[in-house]
């Protein structure tokens, strides 16, 4: 009788593990989100480029590009922020702000390589030059979500919208 339950509870564990694989697999499938970030090898952080030709962005002045890789999306992009970094876009009126960043942090300290996953690649421009730490009203703000691999040399955001 006891090897008839424990093969009975096996066969239902090993249905159950099927299930939820079959499960997954759809929710993969139908989602496209295959791996979790931080779950893959060690990759060099692709260069962020910056290319926002709405709205603030058409001015002639240089502004500050602020970008945070994370794995949280980009309305709390600081919870699940694995790297971070900023530099200065030059903007022109017409054809807006452009630029890269390509040196990042994390926790302060110089960080090259994230593991393979999906991120959001949040970028905010300081329109009023007086950055925070967060968006402020009128700031730009862009947003690119991505699978970053071995292969990723340089992810381009380039839909901005104002913040509210």
């Amino acid at each position: 009788m006891v090897l008839r339950m424990t093969t009975i509870q096996s066969k239902i564990k090993i249905s159950l593990v099927g299930l939820c694989l079959s499960a997954l697999g759809l929710l993969l499938f139908t989602s496209g989100c295959a791996e979790v970030a931080g779950s893959g090898a060690f990759v060099n952080i692709p260069v962020v480029g910056v290319q926002c030709t709405t709205g603030a962005c058409n001015v002639n002045t240089s502004k500050i590009a602020y970008v945070v890789y994370t794995t949280s999306g980009c309305n709390a992009p600081d919870f699940g922020a694995v790297a971070s970094g900023s530099a200065t876009v030059t903007c022109t009126n017409p054809g807006g702000c452009n630029g890269t960043i390509s040196q990042f942090v994390d926790s302060n300290t110089t960080v090259t390589s994230i593991r393979e996953g999906f991120y959001s690649v949040c970028v905010t421009i300081d329109v009023d030059g007086l950055w925070t730490g967060f968006p402020a009203s009128g700031d730009m703000e862009g947003v690119l979500d991505t699978r970053i691999t071995g292969g990723s040399i340089q992810q381009t955001v380039i839909n901005f919208t104002a913040k509210p």
